[in-house]
């Protein structure tokens, strides 16, 4: 087995959350402006009545970071635990500690993705909240951008470029540390990971179906 991946899983994490911290500190200063807002809820609400949520968001806020942890702390342990239990199984010899840092690294790709929202963002400037919650570059919705159900949005918008290179990169991390060649590696993270995206996609979807 190999162990080319040497460093902190506590440190990378904390790194990764800060620069997402960073992100989500410039999304809410430059991007959810206040006209943003105004724009988006100026036809069903008054001034005051959206300048009271606009308040109550704002001091609201610290929760985005604490949830944000947690759902970074979720997704990482999701992740490592799909690929040690198929690595279990088939005797892959992939320990708890590689398997969290492989997931670490792949997040890395989910941080360029957000970061690149963020230049579009910046230079393209939203008029309401449903052009940043709609914002299809680069995933499924974008060639389906007519006719999908609103409870397939998720779906659509989770199969996307950067789940392509996060699944082509853990690849390459699991290939390395399990001392075999690419396109296993390939088939170990699409029967691992994979399959838990698929179940966790299935999941939220038929939770839409319910709310919808």
């Amino acid at each position: 087995m190999g162990n080319n991946l040497k460093f902190n899983n506590y440190t990378t994490f904390f790194i990764l959350l800060a620069t997402y911290y960073v992100l989500l500190l410039y999304i809410n200063q430059y991007i959810f402006t206040e006209n943003l807002f105004y724009n988006s809820y100026s036809a069903f609400l008054n001034e005051r009545r959206i300048s009271e949520l606009l308040e109550h968001q704002k001091k609201m806020r610290y929760l985005q970071y604490i949830f944000f942890l947690v759902y970074l702390f979720i997704k990482i342990v999701f992740s490592s635990f799909c690929f040690f239990t198929y690595g279990y199984f088939i005797d892959a010899k992939l320990t708890w500690r590689n398997a969290v840092q492989i997931a670490l690294v792949g997040e890395i790709v989910f941080v360029i993705q957000m970061f690149m929202k963020v230049i579009y963002f910046t230079f393209v400037v939203p008029e309401k909240l449903d052009d940043i919650s709609g914002y299809t570059a680069m995933s499924l919705k974008y060639f389906f951008s007519s006719g999908v159900p609103q409870f397939f949005n998720y779906l659509f918008l989770t199969v996307n470029v950067y789940e392509l290179i996060y699944i082509l990169l853990v690849a390459r991390l699991i290939s390395k540390e399990t001392s075999n060649n690419y396109i296993n590696g390939v088939i170990f993270v699409l029967k691992s990971y994979g399959i838990g995206m698929i179940l966790w996609m299935l999941v939220i979807t038929f939770l839409l179906i319910q709310i919808v």
